[in-house]
């Protein structure tokens, strides 16, 4: 019952932040969502609304960071890829981004089908019931444990994939090499202040950064120009309990 309770006022949570996103409420509709969130929910639909009401409240950088959250979970997803498009024409002299490459994109999208304890609890059902097969089978006919095992490779096999999965969507998931320009920070040539100065970077732009030496981070923007900025400028892109 007390599930049950708690279930329903989340629910409940969700149709109020909506009800006050369409109201014109947006800093209310923040609130509530942004306490969603700090409850433990990391789903790519929270990320979404919360973006767009940072959006609605023209705070852009946190709008794109969130977009990009929210695309982290969902690889593809053309409403969060329309959103972030939108919200980068806000940004002072943005990058025009470079076309992923395909296989990276398919990759993504192939290890994000499951969260990471999804791909887990799969592998490990198919490697528990493989056992308790065996088990009832090897009661019957003792000592045919090889025979019983040869049959069952591809339930191992199955299970060694969603595992494999299981890891590799975990590495995609949170993963912290990227990162959003917070506020406006100049992108030199060389991490030094008396280094040339490339552009000003917007809050809003995304970043992946590559190295960093001291205080700097060796970046490259979405159109894969490189280059150094101070990690004071920037915020990582963090899912779930790293968000704070």
């Amino acid at each position: 019952m007390a599930c049950l309770v708690a279930l329903t006022s989340l629910a409940q949570g969700e149709d109020s932040a909506q009800a006050l996103y369409e109201r014109g409420a947006y800093q209310e509709a923040l609130v509530a969502w942004s306490e969603e969130l700090a409850s433990g929910n990391t789903s790519a639909a929270l990320y979404f609304n919360l973006g767009l009401a940072h959006s609605a409240l023209n705070q852009t950088a946190h709008a794109v960071m969130n977009f990009e959250k929210a695309l982290r979970i969902k690889p593809g997803d053309e409403k969060i890829v329309k959103a972030i498009t939108l919200e980068r024409e806000k940004i002072l002299d943005a990058a025009i981004p470079v076309k992923p490459f395909f296989l990276k994109q398919w990759y993504r999208k192939g290890v994000m089908v499951l969260r990471p304890g999804a791909w887990a609890a799969l592998g490990l059902f198919l490697l528990l019931s493989m056992l308790a097969l065996m088990l009832f089978r090897l009661r019957d006919s003792p000592g045919r444990w090889k025979d019983q095992l040869t049959k069952k490779r591809f339930w191992m096999a199955g299970a060694g994939v969603c595992l494999i999965l299981a890891c590799l969507s975990y590495a995609e998931l949170y993963r912290t090499n990227e990162a959003i320009i917070m506020e406006a920070c100049a992108f030199h040539q060389a991490p030094s202040e008396e280094s040339p100065m490339i552009i000003e970077l917007g809050p809003g732009e995304k970043v992946v950064i590559t190295d960093h030496i001291g205080e700097w981070l060796n970046v490259y923007l979405v159109n894969q120009e490189a280059g150094w900025v101070r990690n004071t400028c920037v915020e990582r892109i963090r899912i779930g309990s790293s968000d704070k």
